[in-house]
């Protein structure tokens, strides 16, 4: 009888301990620089913003929080530095927002010229749909 209630008792523990583990399914779009943010501008966490970084902008998520994204084949991780997207897009189902080093790493760059300088064309139109989960 002990053994059946610890069971009981351990189940919903075991559960929850794992809820984050699985693979979760959203819209993601990349911001920064002609966006609301150029490099150095402080992000919510405190920290300056770097589109070259792997930071997230995530509305569910602690700050220093690890997420593994999927796309396809490719995964990468990033660290959740800021609060975002609005909520517009989040109540529309967009739950995260990248930088567009991460963005890149994730969905693949096609390097065109622009104004003299080679910069990422990302696929997509900037929003893929992706999987993660806290790493």
């Amino acid at each position: 009888m002990k053994k059946l209630i610890l069971i009981v008792a351990l189940v919903p523990i075991l559960w929850a301990s794992n809820k984050d583990k699985a693979y979760k399914t959203t819209e993601c779009s990349y911001y920064g620089e002609g966006d609301s943010y150029k490099k150095g501008d402080l992000m919510a966490s405190g920290k300056k913003f770097d589109p070259s970084k792997p930071y997230i902008a995530s509305l569910d998520y602690p700050f220093g929080t690890q997420l593994e994204l999927k796309y396809g084949t490719n995964v990468v991780v990033g660290v959740v530095q800021d609060r975002g997207p609005s909520r517009s897009l989040y109540n529309k189902g967009r739950k995260l927002d990248l930088t567009p080093y991460l963005m890149g790493k994730l969905v693949g760059t096609n390097l065109v010229e622009y104004k003299g300088k080679v910069m990422p064309e990302y696929k997509l139109k900037g929003v893929a749909t992706v999987q993660y989960k806290v790493k």
